[in-house]
């Protein structure tokens, strides 16, 4: 949960304030584990909700997305986003990379997950059994999501279906 220190009008003072900062900031007011918007009443402080009413923006390989400074509504408080060009360049390609190391993470777990499929596939056919599973289809999978690395755009990465059905 994200806080926000504001004043009697409403004006937001400080943002955004993490659970344990806010802690520290109310070390005289017993919170509890769950902090509700009751248990900051006086405080100064409001609970930011996770919501927000307001199409968030997408990130982009030349744009990134912001969280500015909340605002109340007849909801309650939101959270606002806005799209933000990257500058300079070493950063919005700092930040490629790091979405590409995450998008390849993810691969590799799928890819190690099937690993076991191969393996069953591999010792059916060296016993001479039929395998169970269509070593094709298997390997194209396979070879599907090895070639997730050659997409273009990391902010719209497509998965391979997966051919396998759930037991």
């Amino acid at each position: 949960m994200i806080y926000a220190k504001v004043d009697a009008a409403d004006t937001v003072l400080e943002f955004p304030i993490q659970e344990q900062q806010l802690r520290q900031k109310l070390l005289g007011v017993s919170l509890p584990e769950d902090i509700k918007d009751a248990d900051l009443e006086g405080t100064g402080f409001v609970i930011i909700d996770l919501f927000s009413s307001e199409e968030i923006p997408k990130p982009t390989l030349t744009h990134e997305v912001r969280m500015i400074k909340p605002v109340k509504t007849e909801l309650g408080w939101e959270r606002r986003f806005v799209s933000v060009e990257c500058l300079p360049k070493e950063k919005n390609e700092a930040r490629i990379a790091k979405l590409w190391r995450g998008i390849l993470k993810t691969r590799d777990a799928v890819l190690s997950s099937t690993d076991y499929r191969v393996l069953r596939a591999f010792s059916e056919t060296a016993l001479g059994l039929p395998p169970s599973e269509d070593p094709v289809v298997l390997e194209t999978y396979r070879q599907a999501l090895r070639d997730i690395s050659k997409q273009e755009d990391p902010y719209n990465i497509v998965f391979p279906p997966t051919p396998f059905t759930k037991k």
